[in-house]
């Protein structure tokens, strides 16, 4: 029992490390001013989509009121084999002049519809600034200025905040928060140059810069990670900078899952991608956290069986996760969200500890669900 006690004490010191300096890197974030360029580069927005029919409509009448000079905006929508009404009620669609729909060849590729969507988008770009985001998503009118005005000549990509929309009960905020979480993980990360996630949903990237490290390489026929796989790439070159847009009005809003099912079938499909990333020091993190959130059910059922000494390691290890954070959260919230998310912070919590271990071994010998298809990992 000692070495055990001796491991979840070492595996909380390593958990709380790592979650005190996300709260430190948005600190960073918000005590910094943003230098905003006067004059925005060209860009190109490139949106996958595949049976969006309730969405694409939205998604057109979003993209129709973006403040932005006309002749730097490029924006393609890159059909990937919708089987619904989505092409007819694009087709029906009022648009503006730069909105152009080309439609993807599957070749039976099924594992990768939206990277190769994004790949196919970036060869029929005309622009070097490309930005992504998918049809189900929303944003204010001068959501794109605001992310683009972070680029500076050394950027090579910029990663944005994204904000569910969800019904007002338990599951809908405990989604919100939940992924509100993973966003201020990536900022905080992000600015503190040790970038490991972000979301496809909100960001931008130079095309050259995308070329150099290969696309999307040996990852294109993986179901997920066309933002974390390219982010590390561009970061493991250690010649660009990698930024943030930590501001409410850079902000994109998406649909959260209506049920738990679809919940844990999305973010077991995110989590199959962890293991694959290429940096060793990456990867011990994940294992590192996974072990952390799985010794707290082990260390609970330990000290119901009489174990003393374990029930310390597991005080320790509550203690420092509620600590740690709802200090993240707290600030985060203030920040780019909405603090009222709070009132289920400790109700989320409690929920979260079986959610992280089971959604990693879901992701690694479960088959998902999108659109449809059928994906492996």
């Amino acid at each position: 029992m000692i070495t055990l006690f001796i491991i979840s004490i070492l595996l909380t010191f390593l958990y709380s490390l790592f979650i005190f300096s996300i709260y430190f890197g948005l600190k960073k974030l918000s005590d910094s001013k943003i230098k905003s360029s006067d004059k925005l580069p060209s860009v190109t927005l490139l949106i996958p989509f595949r049976n969006e029919e309730e969405n694409i409509k939205k998604s057109i009448e979003a993209v129709n009121q973006i403040e932005y000079e006309i002749d730097k905006l490029e924006v393609i929508y890159i059909n990937d084999s919708s089987n619904d009404s989505s092409i007819q009620i694009f087709d029906q669609t009022e648009k503006r002049d730069f909105i152009k729909l080309i439609h993807l060849q599957t070749d039976n590729q099924k594992s990768a519809g939206k990277k190769r969507g994004i790949l196919f988008g970036i060869e029929n770009s005309k622009n070097d600034i490309i930005v992504t985001t998918d049809a189900d998503c929303f944003f204010e009118k001068d959501w794109l200025k605001n992310l683009i005005s972070n680029f500076d000549e050394k950027t090579a990509l910029v990663a944005g905040p994204v904000d569910l929309i969800v019904k007002p009960n338990f599951i809908g905020s405990f989604q919100r928060l939940e992924f509100a979480g993973l966003n201020l993980s990536a900022a905080g990360l992000i600015a503190i140059n040790k970038p490991i996630i972000c979301s496809g949903a909100n960001l931008a990237y130079r095309k050259k810069v995308f070329i150099e490290v290969g696309g999307f390489g040996d990852t294109i026929n993986y179901s997920s990670g066309d933002d974390d796989f390219l982010l590390q790439k561009i970061a493991s070159l250690g010649k660009w900078n990698i930024k943030f847009a930590y501001s409410k009005s850079a902000k994109v809003f998406t649909n959260g899952k209506e049920n738990l099912s679809g919940f844990v079938n999305q973010r077991a499909r995110w989590a199959s991608k962890g293991f694959r990333y290429e940096s060793i020091s990456t990867v011990l993190l994940l294992i590192i956290i996974f072990l952390f959130y799985i010794m707290i059910p082990i260390q609970l059922i330990l000290f119901f069986l009489g174990n003393s000494i374990i029930g310390i390691s597991l005080i320790a290890a509550v203690f420092a996760k509620l600590l740690s954070e709802f200090l993240v959260m707290q600030k985060g919230l203030n920040d780019l969200y909405d603090k009222s998310l709070l009132r289920y912070f400790l109700t989320a919590e409690i929920f979260q500890i079986p959610y992280i271990i089971i959604s990693p071994i879901i992701g690694i010998f479960g088959k998902f669900n999108w659109k449809g298809r059928n994906l492996n990992k």
